[in-house]
């Protein structure tokens, strides 16, 4: 794969042709006998253009050039209100499973012009998911809304369902809060600066954010975390595969966190 591989074009999808969806799409190798994929698509976290998986591809050409292997057809977008790609109608819903719905007609789109995949096969196109932060909400509802038809989900550091982030400090103004289990050099007003800062947060679910996208109802659409299990369309299949900071320099990035705060 060279840079005159990487094909950049903008598409329109039937539920919102007023405004073109930006994306790259990387053909597969010629060993590619059929249309029937995997397609490997890409997805951004919150607000991050579909730019940031440069590097990786980057990576995928240097292995795959030394090594000589078969190499899927990816995809890279930018969702509605990100990157290249404009805002959607506010006037319409738009919130995580809206764009996991977005996603499937995009995917639909791609297939048809560049794998010859008509609308109606869409199905039997395999999809492998790279997904980071906010990114991984959507390739798990996709995959929850569309089964049997993911094979693989490489979740990086995949944003929570389940918390707004501000909760994960406790509240030091609550009537059961003992200030006498924090840790050393942790103050209440700490903590207050804290949850406000998460609370005013772009990354936070009930703060608005670029895309203009809503996030603060996942409960409606996974009510309990990991459940109900995912269906591939082989067995044994999705694959799931979630990586997070490693715990140690994540410690120490949260306390330089936590003193960039208390100096504020």
């Amino acid at each position: 794969m060279t840079a005159n591989n990487i094909q950049h074009g903008e598409i329109t999808i039937p539920s919102h042709p007023a405004t073109p969806i930006h994306y790259s799409y990387v053909p597969g190798s010629a060993r590619l006998k059929n249309g029937l994929g995997p397609l490997i698509v890409f997805l951004s976290g919150l607000n991050d253009p579909r730019k940031i998986w440069t590097p990786v591809l980057r990576a995928i050409n240097k292995d795959n050039g030394a090594l000589d292997v078969f190499q899927p057809p990816m995809l890279l977008y930018d969702r509605f209100g990100s990157g290249e790609t404009g805002k959607k109608d506010i006037s319409k819903t738009h919130d995580a499973m809206a764009a996991a719905n977005d996603l499937r007609e995009l995917i639909a789109g791609i297939a048809e012009e560049n794998l010859k995949i008509k609308p109606n096969e869409i199905n039997n196109l395999p999809i492998i998911f790279v997904g980071h932060s906010f990114g991984g909400v959507i390739a798990e509802l996709y995959a929850k809304q569309y089964p049997r038809t993911v094979v693989a989900l490489l979740l990086l550091d995949p944003s929570p369902t389940d918390t707004d982030g501000e909760s994960w400090f406790p509240d030091p103004d609550a009537p059961d809060f003992k200030s006498e289990t924090l840790p050393d050099g942790i103050t209440a007003d700490m903590l207050r600066k804290a949850r406000a800062q998460q609370r005013a947060s772009p990354y936070n679910p009930n703060s608005p954010n670029k895309e203009g996208i809503k996030w603060n109802n996942l409960s409606n659409y996974i009510p309990e975390v990991g459940k109900p299990q995912l269906l591939g369309p082989w067995e044994n299949s999705p694959l799931l595969t979630i990586m997070g900071h490693d715990p140690l320099p994540y410690a120490g990035q949260v306390k330089k966190v936590i003193a960039s705060i208390s100096e504020r």
